[in-house]
């Protein structure tokens, strides 16, 4: 259990910090370095470094080691796809399922409603306004109550949350989603679960129409840079 516990810390400490670019995209991760930074034997660090790498965080190059990895468009696209199709289909599972408790949901956006915007130069408390906004998808898997779909969410939101973290902070964005979540909940409590879907599907490609042109344009200044 200790071991576990410290594989657990560690898996935490280097997500937040390659979510938070504070590990960049192609860095390697040395084994001594941070095995010494963190006081710890090298035995959790690898089996850290195997949780991050099923959550597309970071990836193993044999005989090189683990690097983080790198995002794209391609990426990013195909993470909100799957997103799209597993929330939906937790709400088809909650009409299937007669499930009309959804206190976990209404707490999500009650904290939402009193978050304070953070400072744009705070990583850490940008961090933790994001995963407020991010905690009501993850409730609405949850709610579903099938363990291999919330399993397999919790390994996508690894990467959601770091495209969520590089993209998503625009003005007005978490307002905007505050009211989505909210028209999305209503309408599952009044069964209306179509129109749950359909809002919830806007809601997702709304935010992947904000973000592309953003991608793309950060993609082709950072060639620039690589070429000059």
């Amino acid at each position: 259990m200790r071991i576990l516990g410290v594989t657990w810390s560690v898996v935490e400490h280097l997500r937040d910090n390659i979510i938070t670019s504070e590990l960049a995209a192609g860095k390697k991760l040395n084994e001594i370095e941070l095995s010494s930074q963190l006081g710890i034997s090298r035995a959790p660090l690898r089996e850290a470094f195997r949780i991050l790498e099923e959550g597309h965080l970071v990836v193993s190059v044999p005989r090189k080691g683990c690097y983080v990895s790198d995002v794209s468009v391609e990426d990013f696209k195909g993470l909100y796809q799957a997103r799209e199709m597993v929330e939906c289909y937790s709400i088809d599972l909650i009409k299937e399922n007669k499930i009309t408790a959804f206190s976990d949901i209404e707490q999500t956006l009650h904290e939402c409603s009193g978050a304070t915007f953070p400072p744009q130069n705070d990583r850490r408390k940008k961090l933790a306004y994001l995963r407020l906004f991010a905690k009501f998808h993850e409730k609405l898997v949850e709610t579903a109550g099938n363990r291999q779909l919330i399993s397999f969410y919790r390994k996508i939101s690894l990467n959601l949350s770091r495209y969520q973290f590089m993209y998503a902070y625009l003005p007005g964005l978490t307002t905007d989603s505050q009211a989505g979540h909210s028209g999305i909940l209503t309408f599952i409590e009044k069964g209306e679960y179509e129109k749950a879907k359909q809002l919830l599907r806007d809601h997702i490609k709304h935010f992947v129409k904000l973000m592309e042109p953003k991608m793309l344009s950060n993609i082709r200044a950072e060639d620039v840079r690589g070429n000059s």
